[in-house]
């Protein structure tokens, strides 16, 4: 039975250690899967470590796994995220799994905009509901116009008189006296009564409902991820990229240069993780991001949030940017017969779902932090309501520009007069 040397490295859950990173301690999905060709006599193995999954240098010489398997040092590498690059270095095996990169971000409250009040709506029924305040108002007036009695006022003054009432009445005033001039002829009309009663309805439906949608979205100071794309951290030039040197991620990141996301592809050339735990802490606060393999960094926030009790972080897909097959490498130099039976084996693998239990038990703490609450209840702020105090601003100096208007007007028919 043919001895293979397998090169393995921490990647959660396929190849994980204990807090030593001993050999002795190694488990993970692809541990099962060495063992279980062994016991088939497929093969048997020889682990090794080496961290550097491997990148091309400006020597054009392989790094890493990667160089390791060209010096005939190692048989088996990776596993690694499908790319072109290592493709041309060495073979890949039948995959064992499909991925993509994430963003580990910080959250940051989601109710803090200033026209919050607005926002218990879309647009669209905002506008529709302004349709309906000008379609109540225009059926009015022509009610009033079509009775056979005559306008005291133009139709105009009319109009502005009835859609004036029918905004008041959101607030619950009433529509006034029946003796006003605008109400005395159609207050008995059995088609107002009609229009007055579905108004009403209308009016207690939506002040409910936007009610209800404030205290429920609004007053929960709901959290959500900091950054949700990779166009939202170049927004922000003060905060920090971090990859892994040798990666996947770091290699999908280069490929940026050239392009209008160049800008992120140069902060993250001077910047690169030495410290995981270190580095999340700054992720939380708000000051960095971490991009990696979805997994793998919502493995290390479950993990953190195991032993810290901290969870204010989010795994948060890039799902345009760099999927790729999960697999394993091997040496361009191996029996074909072997690659055969061991692509055999991966299959048998994959169909019996084997890696599904280290999954669930690498993503458990991470599943458990993000299930919990993430809100808490609070009154609006003024940040929350600042844009109804700028339309109260906007509106008075409307109201004293108009006020001004008119004086200079009044003064200027007077003195014609006099």
């Amino acid at each position: 039975m043919r001895t293979v040397r397998i090169a393995v490295s921490q990647w959660a859950p396929w190849i994980q250690f204990d807090g030593k990173n001993s050999l002795d301690s190694v488990r993970g999905a692809l541990i099962e899967l060495y063992k279980g060709m062994k016991q088939s006599r497929v093969f048997d193995y020889e682990l090794q470590m080496i961290s550097a999954y491997g990148m091309l240098g400006p020597d054009k010489k392989w790094t890493g796994m990667v160089g390791s398997a060209l010096r005939n040092e190692t048989d088996i590498v990776g596993p690694f995220l499908v790319e072109e690059d290592r493709g041309s270095a060495v073979r890949f095996l039948d995959p064992v799994d499909f991925s993509q990169l994430a963003i580990a971000t910080g959250l940051t409250p989601a109710s803090q905009y200033p026209f919050v009040i607005f926002r218990a709506f879309s647009p669209e029924v905002w506008l529709l509901f302004l349709s309906a305040i000008i379609f109540a108002a225009l059926a009015v007036l022509l009610i009033h116009s079509l009775l056979p009695y005559s306008c005291e006022k133009g139709k105009f003054q009319s109009f502005l008189r009835y859609l004036w009432l029918f905004m008041m009445s959101l607030f619950g005033k009433d529509f006034g006296a029946k003796r006003s001039w605008y109400l005395r002829h159609i207050w008995n009309n059995r088609s107002f009564r009609f229009i007055q009663s579905v108004w009403l309805m209308t009016c207690i439906i939506f002040v409910n409902t936007y009610q209800g949608n404030i205290i429920s979205n609004f007053t929960s100071n709901t959290l959500k991820p900091k950054y949700e794309s990779l166009e939202d951290v170049m927004e922000d030039t003060q905060v920090k990229i971090a990859t892994y040197a040798n990666s996947f991620p770091f290699l999908c990141l280069k490929k940026l240069n050239g392009t209008p996301l160049r800008p992120l592809w140069l902060r993250v050339s001077e910047y690169e993780v030495s410290d995981t735990i270190q580095l999340l802490d700054s992720v939380e606060e708000g000051k960095a991001v971490l991009v990696a393999e979805i997994g793998l960094t919502k493995s290390y926030i479950g993990e953190r949030f195991k032993q810290t009790g901290k969870c204010g972080i989010r795994s948060v897909p890039l799902a345009s940017f760099c999927s790729s097959y999960i697999a394993l490498g091997f040496r361009k130099e191996l029996p074909a017969t072997f690659i055969e039976n061991f692509n055999v084996g991966i299959l048998k693998f994959n169909e019996g779902g084997l890696s599904q239990r280290h999954k669930t038990e690498s993503l458990l703490f991470y599943d458990i932090c993000t299930q919990g609450r993430s809100s808490t209840t609070h009154p609006l702020g003024l940040i929350d309501l600042i844009g109804a105090f700028l339309l109260l601003v906007a509106g008075l100096v409307i109201s004293i520009f108009c006020m001004i208007l008119e004086i200079a007007v009044n003064r200027k028919l007077l003195r014609k007069q006099a």
